[in-house]
């Protein structure tokens, strides 16, 4: 059994204060959905009474409103390694990638380079504009390894591949690539790179600057731990008029004050492809959110994460009929995947809650356990006991 020992930069007694509602249970499934920290239901719940109370359309509370929301934008652009006015807000990560994939100018026959191991967000919207623009689809491994990698996404390119679109960490393995290279090599061929950050986010560092990504996007609600519905959408400045705007409404692009378009204002930056009245308290809590984790530090988030993905891979290892999946070294992450191959894996999922109060993903293939930075390593050595019991021990 392995020693138990804290990460020295990370309290999760005092952290985990802010997850009062995860007492009694080990929640291990925030790559699906993450709990809402305290600091972001705080911010959300105050505006949305605010919102609520007096309808918020006033001219004492809409400008407080609005510049509340500001201020959220601001916030998460600093925790992306981004500038304020090259974020936008919107519902979840998909919203994100349809809004790149559906504004971008395509042409019959121009191709995509997209990856094996990606989430329907990306993967149903690539359908969409593959079917409506007569595009060219093709898929390569999510390899750990720089090199492959880069083997793979120069083998599968041709003079019609207009854009390279894929996880910087995988949503099913928790592959940790390298995406820095991966755009590099985009920009030295002239094509356009899409980041899918949806399992990033809150869950290792990410400065979108350095990445050199053209676009990305990701959710509030998994690892920033912020208010469900909340995502967000990056597009680097200089790639802002090359997008089209599929949606368009109040609030977007054109605010027009009356009939006269005379009157007519452009609204500057990512913040244009936001459309419709939008629920700006979800966004404050989202910035609310981000602020906590920086506060905690997110070198020392995904430090702790690995060890404790590390810790659970080898209290697992010899259990009958199962399987890592998920690399190590520095490809590895907070999520650890292993495949079942003697039990089914929804009734192991459903055990592991009933008997045990240990709430993981079931996948088709087997199990997915996300150790975030509230998981405490009695937690996993629970969660491995559990494992042992339901599946069978050494």
């Amino acid at each position: 059994m392995p020693a138990v020992a804290e990460t020295p930069t990370l309290d999760t007694v005092r952290l985990r204060r802010a997850f009062p509602g995860l007492e009694g249970q080990c929640y291990l499934n925030a790559a699906g959905l993450g709990p809402c920290s305290l600091p972001a239901q705080t911010a959300f719940l105050h505006w949305n009474h605010l919102v609520a109370n007096t309808g918020g359309d006033n001219p004492e509370d809409f400008p407080r409103l609005h510049m509340a929301t500001q201020t959220a934008r601001g916030q998460v652009a600093r925790f992306l390694g981004a500038r304020t006015d090259e974020i936008a807000f919107f519902g979840n990560a998909t919203d994100g990638a349809d809004l790149v994939l559906h504004g971008l100018d395509w042409r019959a026959g121009d191709e995509v380079i997209t990856s094996t191991e990606e989430h329907p967000a990306l993967t149903e919207s690539l359908a969409s504009v593959r079917e409506r623009f007569d595009l060219r689809v093709a898929h390569i491994p999510l390899h750990a390894d720089p090199n492959a990698l880069l083997d793979a996404v120069e083998g599968a390119r041709t003079e019609r591949t207009r854009l390279v679109a894929i996880s910087w960490v995988g949503h099913r393995t928790g592959v940790r690539i390298d995406m820095a290279a991966v755009c590099r090599w985009a920009a030295d061929h002239g094509i356009l790179s899409l980041t899918d950050s949806a399992q990033v986010a809150g869950h290792i560092a990410a400065d979108l600057h350095a990445l050199g990504t053209d676009f990305s996007y990701g959710s509030g609600h998994k690892w920033c731990f912020g208010p469900l519905g909340t995502g967000w959408l990056y597009v680097r400045r200089d790639r802002l008029d090359g997008l089209k705007r599929s949606w368009t409404g109040a609030e977007s692009g054109l605010l027009s004050f009356g009939d006269d378009v005379e009157h007519a204002r452009a609204l500057g930056g990512a913040a244009r492809l936001e459309f419709g009245t939008r629920p700006w308290p979800l966004y404050i809590g989202f910035g609310a959110a981000v602020e906590f984790l920086s506060g905690i530090g997110m070198p020392a988030i995904d430090a702790h994460g690995c060890a404790r993905s590390a810790q659970l891979a080898d209290l697992l290892r010899g259990v009958p009929g199962l399987e890592a999946v998920s690399p190590g070294g520095s490809a590895a992450t907070s999520i650890l995947s292993c495949r079942l191959t003697r039990h089914d894996p929804k009734a192991v999922g459903e055990r592991l809650w009933r008997e045990h109060r240990v709430a993981v993903r079931m996948l088709e293939d087997g199990l997915r356990f996300s150790l975030a930075c509230f998981v405490t390593p009695e937690q996993v050595e629970h969660t491995g006991r559990a494992v042992q019991a339901v599946c069978g021990g050494r």
